[in-house]
């Protein structure tokens, strides 16, 4: 009503206003309204301090606002969100839109998948000098090693790379291409190649090691891990396993897990051949002598 005099005494056309039902967040099995004094995620300085990419937000609001943004940013992909036409008619949830924190990344790590390295690294560099002074200085003595860490997968493929949905996960997603926070114990290794003979992973290390070339392109580089497999009694494909799994001790994936493991400390990471060439064939070996 203040609004509608404003306009009125001014002798202006009123706008028409609209607006949200208030945003819904789960509390135990129920739900409440999103409270500013004891949700962290109701204050925009939250995803400032998480390092949400700005559009990231935007995209997602409009996801809660609006029905159909979701099909529309599906059919269409590289349209800038303005080019989405809120509908009064399309106002989502009769009970108001449901918080879902979830939700927010997939929709964040499908805007930064979008990203240049170098975009990344502007806005995350920018980020960590207000938010993770450690993390800004590796990034500023690095540059250049930073951006080709960015720049796996996201050149010459069709998939979205999907490990960053925000500047606060840059940490994490770099920390084993840096010898000084990598950190892998016999019992982390002993955990995640728990079922492969430790006689085995030493061995097929070894065959890596005497046919390992930095030179060499990923097909080539994967095709020796399949002569390996193949070598030590592991299926060359997962079909080939599955069809007759009483002949081998697994697959290919089973003896690419070992380097990987050995290499990233983890189980799961973007392309493995990309992270050796980075890391160099010295740093490689390193890590692949400790099993």
């Amino acid at each position: 009503p203040l609004h509608l005099q404003l306009f009125q005494g001014i002798g202006w056309q009123p706008p028409k206003y609209g607006h949200l039902l208030p945003i819904q967040k789960m509390d135990g099995t129920s739900k409440r309204k999103l409270s500013k004094r004891k949700d962290p995620e109701a204050n925009v300085i939250y995803y400032e301090e998480q390092g949400y990419p700005k559009n990231a937000v935007i995209e997602y609001l409009l996801n809660l606002a609006n029905s159909n943004f979701e099909d529309w940013r599906k059919s269409n992909p590289n349209l800038g969100n303005k080019e989405f036409i809120l509908s009064m008619q399309r106002l989502s949830h009769s009970s108001g839109p449901l918080f879902d924190l979830t939700k927010l990344n997939d929709i964040s790590k499908e805007v930064v998948g979008k990203f240049s390295a170098e975009e990344i690294f502007e806005q995350s560099l920018n980020w960590a000098k207000k938010y993770d002074k450690n993390l800004a200085q590796k990034m500023e003595q690095n540059p250049e090693y930073l951006k080709s860490i960015f720049n796996i997968e996201r050149i010459n493929t069709n998939k979205v790379r999907k490990d960053i949905a925000k500047w606060s996960d840059i940490r994490k997603e770099i920390e084993y291409f840096f010898d000084d926070t990598f950190n892998l114990s016999t019992q982390d290794i002993d955990t995640m190649l728990a079922g492969i003979d430790k006689d085995d992973i030493k061995s097929i290390i070894n065959s890596f090691m005497a046919s390992y070339n930095e030179q060499d392109s990923k097909e080539v580089w994967f095709d020796k891990i399949k002569q390996i497999a193949i070598k030590h009694n592991y299926a060359e494909n997962t079909k080939a396993f599955k069809a007759n799994p009483e002949q081998y001790k697994g697959n290919v994936a089973d003896v690419a897990k070992i380097f990987r493991v050995l290499v990233t400390g983890r189980t799961q990471s973007p392309d493995l051949h990309a992270i050796m060439q980075i890391l160099g064939k010295d740093r490689v070996f390193k890590r692949l002598s400790i099993a």
